[in-house]
């Protein structure tokens, strides 16, 4: 009976060791779920987006050749855009926040307040430096 008992507190042990860094867990290691999720893409986003300025600047120092900085950016590129991709796919499971859009551009900011870029259509994210586009309330 002892040795029953024994291995059963092993496999407890192990299991909740293993647990947590178990892949494809929902919310992630410490479970605080989408949350989390949108941290770790903006995180991923802004990384990409500071590798790309210092691939350019690197290119423009003369440190990279044009064939590294455009393997450099069309990788980082991806990155971002999976992040953003991934944001995109979390807002959408979002209820909208406010009332309908009216349609009209004044619903919405149509510069970027991270670099000032002007928005195109119904675009979520800047495409110079990727910032969340920001609703107006009326």
């Amino acid at each position: 009976m002892s040795i029953v008992a024994a291995l059963v507190l092993v496999v407890a042990v192990a299991a909740a060791i293993a647990l947590p860094l178990m892949p494809g867990r929902v919310g992630g290691v410490d479970g605080f779920g989408e949350h989390d999720d949108t941290e770790l893409f903006e995180r991923e986003k802004n990384v990409a987006l500071l590798a790309i300025k210092e691939a350019e600047f690197d290119h423009a120092m003369g440190k990279l050749s044009a064939d590294d900085y455009g393997s450099l950016r069309k990788l980082y590129e991806q990155r971002a855009l999976g992040a953003l991709a991934a944001l995109d796919r979390i807002h959408d499971v979002a209820p909208p926040a406010g009332p309908a859009s009216t349609g009209s551009e004044s619903a919405s900011a149509p510069f970027c307040s991270g670099c000032g870029r002007p928005f195109t259509g119904d675009d979520r994210f800047c495409a110079g430096c990727g910032t969340a586009r920001r609703h107006l309330d009326g």
